[in-house]
């Protein structure tokens, strides 16, 4: 029944972006090992969730700021390009106009993020969050 309603909605998708389209969560473990910080701090500034929508658009929780964006599919990869912090529309000159965030597929259930400018270059296991909306 889930299926036939997102077949109707057109949220249903196809292609490489059906590999990608969900949420994934994962964190940095080299957070905990800077200095005395709270462990509810600790988990915020750790935690990755992403959100990748089948219109080829995304919103990421990262170091507990909000981006959003658009998703550039491939098989195995994908890659992020930011186009809003925290609600605002990134400038021309942003660092995030440079910014590559690309995620490897390694299974159905894994990912694989890395950044070459995230204030943390460590690379990031995302897993895939089960689905809230299927009829199991």
């Amino acid at each position: 029944m889930a299926i036939i309603a997102l077949i109707m909605t057109g949220t249903a998708c196809s292609g490489p972006s059906a590999n990608w389209v969900g949420t994934w969560k994962g964190a940095y473990s080299s957070v905990a090992t800077q200095g005395e910080l709270d462990p509810t701090m600790i988990r915020g500034l750790s935690a990755v969730v992403l959100e990748i929508r089948a219109d080829a658009s995304f919103k990421l929780q990262w170091f507990s700021i909000p981006h959003e964006g658009t998703v550039e599919f491939g098989k195995d990869t994908a890659i992020l390009h930011v186009t809003r912090i925290m609600d605002r529309p990134v400038s021309e000159d942003s660092i995030w106009n440079r910014e590559t965030i690309k995620l490897q597929m390694k299974s159905n259930s894994l990912a694989i993020m890395t950044s070459n400018g995230a204030p943390d270059p460590t690379p990031v296991e995302l897993r895939r969050q089960a689905d809230k909306t299927s009829d199991n």
